[in-house]
């Protein structure tokens, strides 16, 4: 960006927008503009256009011309045709046209680009909220996700710890089953034993008693 032009007593020239530093100038408009105001104001439409420059490459008697009569300066403003008129449009391409003064167009114009950059900057204000907000949801962000993981965490293993009490729980009624199972069945496998004993006894004592019998005889 080109450097603000300053008077013979380094006095900043301002922005006619704004109080900023004076960085363009349009010469269809003929007004200084900031940096920032520079994009304003080539939004706002006229028929011949802008033409912006460095202030710094500005001549000093920079004036505006007729586009149909390039050595006459505008000295009016033609409101049916919207567009700024020279001494020799007015008497012959627009005699019968409603007409302003230039200044008067000057000032509408500048009053629409100071409103319209008051309309940015609100907005730019509303952004600046929205984004102050939007970083700091951001910077919460690992720590808001990291208390839900540690959340699960804690819920995952409080589980594990239910499951694990009720695995040891069954394992007990199993050792508990095991054991009663077993003691049973070695009741009947000594019961069985003992029968068996029994019945080994008896037919040993009929075997004897048969060969008793037979050496008798």
């Amino acid at each position: 960006m080109a450097s603000a032009e300053t008077t013979q007593g380094q006095e900043v020239i301002e922005c006619g927008l704004c109080h900023n530093p004076v960085a363009f100038f349009c010469r269809r408009c003929g007004l200084n503009l900031c940096d920032p105001c520079v994009t304003v104001h080539l939004r706002v439409r006229t028929r011949t256009g802008h033409d912006v420059v460095d202030y710094v490459n500005k001549d000093d008697d920079d004036t505006c011309f007729c586009d149909l009569h390039p050595k006459q300066e505008y000295s009016a403003f033609c409101k049916t045709c919207d567009i700024p008129i020279c001494i020799i449009c007015i008497s012959i391409r627009h005699r019968l046209h409603e007409m302003s003064e230039l200044s008067d167009k000057i000032e509408e114009v500048v009053k629409c680009i100071v409103q319209e950059n008051d309309r940015i900057q609100s907005y730019r204000h509303e952004l600046e909220k929205i984004l102050k907000h939007t970083t700091k949801q951001l910077s919460f962000l690992p720590s808001f996700y990291q208390k839900r993981k540690d959340e699960v965490t804690a819920q995952a293993e409080e589980r594990q710890k239910l499951i694990d009490d009720h695995v040891k729980k069954l394992h007990r009624e199993l050792d508990d089953l095991k054991e009663e199972n077993a003691a049973v069945l070695q009741t009947q496998k000594n019961k069985f034993e003992r029968m068996i004993d029994k019945m080994d006894e008896v037919n040993t004592k009929s075997t004897l008693s048969q060969t008793s019998k037979n050496l008798t005889d």
